[in-house]
């Protein structure tokens, strides 16, 4: 599964509740380190500087609204 076109999707839906940042670790590999990244593509959920969730791996476009719809509400 492609996660990048359900990232993109949700990310034009929600960009008025959340920032959503892409980073390549291999460009950036201190954010990688910092918050122990280990498999691509990985999903974090920051509030106050402070990882909330984290999803490991692609998800399908269900999943990742459930995510978002808990973490707002």
């Amino acid at each position: 599964m492609m996660f990048a076109p359900v990232f993109e999707k949700i990310q034009k839906e929600h960009y008025q509740e959340f920032i959503f940042v892409k980073v390549n670790v291999d460009e950036v590999g201190s954010v990688a380190q910092e918050y122990r990244i280990t498999s691509i593509p990985t999903t974090l959920f920051i509030k106050n500087d402070k990882v909330i969730h984290k999803l490991v791996g692609a998800v399908n476009e269900k999943h990742l609204r459930r995510v978002l719809e808990k973490l707002s509400s």
